[in-house]
């Protein structure tokens, strides 16, 4: 990407400590542009960290100063280039594997707990049901890429549909 001054076109342009640049030409001091958002590094940095802690929007109004515009603006952004980032289908060496998400029983409240109490946790059926943890389903290749899915059940006929579909043979 390269950055040129906002007012004659110039790319030649120095850095300033403070994080925005100064045209050679004219001498104007600017930020650089961002999909046309205009903000310093530092608080694009600060969005980004609020955005992967999964904070709400107004969580990060409170602790970012920005504008509510600049930050839907940035958030879409953000979503789109994940979007543009998912793998299409995996090849090479792959892992596959299964776990359960949810708390433990000693977190919840007493009222979930008398209801709860003849679930199990894991795999074991006790009178019909089963546990009431969530089971997630997740592929990762070798080279860094992971694709993950909320499952109902995690028996190979239900995950080997899945794989075929995420996998290509080598």
């Amino acid at each position: 990407m390269k950055i040129v001054c906002h007012r004659c076109r110039k790319s030649k342009i120095w850095k300033l400590k403070s994080g925005r640049f100064r045209c050679s030409n004219c001498r104007t001091t600017f930020l650089p542009r961002i999909a046309g958002v205009c903000l310093s590094t530092k608080i694009i940095k600060e969005v980004i960290t609020e955005f992967l802690l999964e904070h709400s929007t107004n969580v990060i109004l409170e602790r970012v100063n920005i504008s509510k515009y600049k930050l839907l603006k940035l958030l879409t952004l953000f979503r789109i280039v994940m979007a543009k980032d998912t793998a299409e289908n995996f090849s090479g060496i792959v892992e596959v594997d299964e776990t359960y998400l949810g708390g433990q029983m000693k977190n919840r409240r007493l009222k979930e707990k008398v209801k709860l109490e003849a679930l199990k946790q894991g795999r074991k059926k006790l009178s019909g049901h089963t546990t009431i943890k969530q089971p997630v389903f997740g592929i990762l290749c070798r080279d860094g890429k992971v694709w993950a899915q909320l499952i109902k059940n995690v028996e190979a006929k239900d995950l080997q549909p899945l794989i075929e579909d995420q996998v290509i043979r080598g």
